[in-house]
């Protein structure tokens, strides 16, 4: 994780900072070739509720993609294969939802590319409002 590339972190953590709490949740690795090129959360606990999650449902944190692989499509394709990782090693989970920084347009785009669907609540987050999204497994 120490050569995990990330700086700019105006919407998400470091895998190193996201990774000291884990109670209830599960850190995810996309590799390629032995190297870590995304990460991301699936935390189980109580936050889910805040973003209208039930509890069959995981909240997707921390997202990221290593710099160096930015613009690759490893970030699609990391979503992409979530469903399929969760039916097999989660499978009493049903949903997957996440709230995504208005000003994060970017990562909007991705995810409803990647069949999330925008829900019609919002949060108050740490850097402005955010969206909900959410895709049923």
């Amino acid at each position: 994780m120490q050569s995990y590339q990330l700086t700019d972190l105006k919407f998400t953590s470091h895998p190193k900072e996201a990774v000291a709490d884990l109670e209830n949740r599960y850190a995810i690795l996309g590799l390629e070739e032995h190297q870590i090129v995304t990460f991301l959360i699936l935390d189980a606990g109580e936050k889910k509720y805040t973003y209208g999650g039930q509890p069959d449902s995981l909240l997707l944190r921390s997202f990221s993609t290593d710099e160096s692989f930015q613009m690759r499509g490893y970030g699609r394709q990391t979503l992409k294969l979530l469903p399929d990782f969760i039916r097999e090693h989660l499978p009493m989970y049903k949903s997957i939802i996440l709230g995504v920084n208005e000003r994060n347009q970017v990562a909007s785009y991705l995810y409803q590319e990647t069949g999330f669907s925008k829900q019609p609540q919002r949060i108050l987050g740490l850097a402005g409002c955010q969206e909900v999204y959410e895709l049923k497994i």
